[in-house]
């Protein structure tokens, strides 16, 4: 197959057509995106790694807990409040944690990881001030709003890095950095509920604990997160978001997002009505989180060798089957299996998504602003999708009705990027 760009083009210059962008997109040795333009390891590329690992474990790990809070609340604080209500809190988290990339992407490209230390600064005093928090009002400003925009420049900045220095080993690299956020979702849950119901520490000194942990850890990504490509100062392609394969993607994640998140916010409250010891409960978030952990790695390995949209596509029809068997589980065994198996399988969702989205993107000076737009869109999947669920449980009380709409999501998000897969190359055996 000819060349379908030469490592001439200016940068600027917009593809000719569909057929050619896709192709130079996902060719990993043509001209322009060679083996040799990337380090794929060395000690600055993993020290990046290790970085970005921190920021996951600190943001996106934290927000995987949010399970606990929510149950926290329903019984103490915000007892008031339905379930729909208090989920608003961390859906909004989850949706500035993505669609503040509209902002972090860019300041990515032009100006490297600048906002990596204010963030996270903020980010630490976000949780400071949740700690003494009365009032659902208190909650949203200060968890919801400020924490989730903190969240969002770090989060993207992480992301949009690991790009600067993999191609062909991209989804290791992210699956390494993703599998940080699922360690901190592994003990951020089991060190709030020890805190809080054995050990018996109030909920603020509960909360600063985790808040001093945070801080150190994001203060060794701040001094390892370093750019290797010099600052890009041309405006954004959006050209590149026109594309059939991008619309495909970014409407995909948006449907896996609605899905994917329900269990993170509902498995403790539905484990126990499906007949698990409430004493049991808070950690099934820890289970799910400690499997998604290996399901990250392992799924980064699988993508390097069979495509990261194939391995995407799989995980998300497999994913939607373990939300389908939630209303058919009446016993300790059976959660236990949907805790492990969902937290595998949305864990390789999580974090292959990014990398598809670096896959697509023909030059890597644009993969900052491209990794920014995207988030934001997906972030309104997780934004809507818990309070939709919240919302139906209100209804009648039983958890089928959340789970059916997870799974029907997962599936139509699936079927849309297996559309984009087939777009991007149309032969089936083949890695994409």
């Amino acid at each position: 197959m000819e060349r379908p760009m030469e490592s001439t083009r200016s940068s600027t210059e917009t593809p000719r057509n569909e057929e050619t962008i896709i192709a130079h997109a996902v060719d990993h040795h043509d001209e322009k995106r060679t083996d040799s333009d990337y380090p794929e390891g060395g000690t600055k590329a993993w020290l990046v790694v290790s970085g970005s690992a921190a920021i996951m474990f600190c943001t996106f790990g934290y927000l995987t807990g949010f399970g606990i809070y929510q149950a926290w609340y329903g019984d103490h604080q915000l007892a008031k409040y339905t379930q729909s209500d208090i989920s608003w809190i961390g859906s909004v988290q989850i949706f500035l944690n993505f669609s503040v990339g509209l902002i972090g992407g860019p300041i990515m490209d032009r100006y490297g990881t600048v906002a990596v230390i204010p963030a996270s600064v903020l980010y630490a005093v976000s949780l400071v001030l949740t700690s003494f928090c009365k009032e659902y009002y208190q909650f949203f400003l200060a968890q919801a709003v400020l924490g989730g925009i903190c969240l969002g420049l770090l989060f993207n900045t992480a992301l949009a890095i690991i790009g600067q220095y993999f191609d062909r080993r991209q989804g290791l690299a992210v699956g390494i950095a993703m599998a940080g956020a699922a360690l901190g979702g592994v003990i951020f849950p089991v060190a709030l509920n020890r805190l809080l119901n054995d050990v018996g520490l109030s909920f603020g000194w509960s909360v600063r604990v985790c808040a001093l942990i945070i801080l150190v850890l994001l203060a060794f990504a701040s001094l390892t997160m370093k750019t290797r490509l010099p600052p890009a100062r041309q405006s954004m392609d959006f050209s590149l978001m026109r594309r059939p394969v991008y619309i495909l993607i970014a409407a995909g994640g948006w449907l896996l997002n609605w899905g994917m998140y329900v269990p993170l916010f509902y498995l403790p409250s539905w484990s126990i009505s499906a007949g698990l010891d409430s004493a049991m409960a808070p950690y099934t978030v820890a289970i799910f989180n400690a499997v998604s952990l290996f399901g990250r790695i392992f799924a980064g390995t699988l993508a390097d060798q069979f495509g990261c949209f194939n391995v995407v596509i799989v995980n998300g029809l497999l994913c939607a089957l373990m939300q389908f068997v939630w209303p058919g589980t009446h016993s300790a065994a059976g959660v236990y299996c949907v805790s492990v198996f969902s937290g595998l399988f949305i864990g390789s969702i999580v974090s292959l998504q990014a990398a598809i989205v670096g896959q697509i993107t023909p030059d890597p000076k644009y993969i900052g602003s491209m990794m920014g737009f995207t988030m934001a869109i997906w972030a309104c999947g997780g934004l809507t999708g818990p309070p939709i669920a919240g919302a139906i449980l209100n209804v009648n009380g039983s958890f089928d009705g959340p789970a059916y709409f997870a799974g029907a999501s997962l599936v139509v998000g699936s079927a849309l990027f297996l559309a984009a897969r087939l777009l991007t190359n149309s032969k089936v055996l083949v890695k994409v």
